[in-house]
């Protein structure tokens, strides 16, 4: 997956899971290499994952895929602060309830 770089030249990397229980991450590298306070931003839910990242003037922006039980995945796109807080959040993709996988 491609890394995106933002202002103040701060490298953003999308991570697989790395700890049990939970899904993946970004993480935010500064120019001196360190990881920028308020990160890694990771996903909640075993089985999850960054798959788009898209950095912004003022946001990043990341769009999340979740498992929703059965066959069934969400997508959500993220605004993500440099502080690693979350701006705005919008699920775009639910189940349908017809058993189709996605992605």
């Amino acid at each position: 997956l491609r890394p995106a770089i933002g202002p103040g030249n701060v490298l953003y990397l999308q991570r697989d899971q790395t700890r049990p229980g939970a899904g993946g991450s970004i993480a935010a590298i500064g120019p001196d290499g360190r990881t920028r306070a308020g990160w890694p931003v990771t996903l909640r839910r075993p089985g999850a994952a960054f798959t788009t990242i898209r950095s912004g003037p003022k946001a990043l922006f990341a769009v999340a895929n979740e498992p929703e039980g059965g066959s069934g995945w969400s997508a959500t796109i993220l605004a993500i602060r440099p502080n690693g807080t979350t701006a705005w959040k919008r699920t775009v993709v639910e189940p349908s309830g017809s058993g189709a996988e996605w992605p």
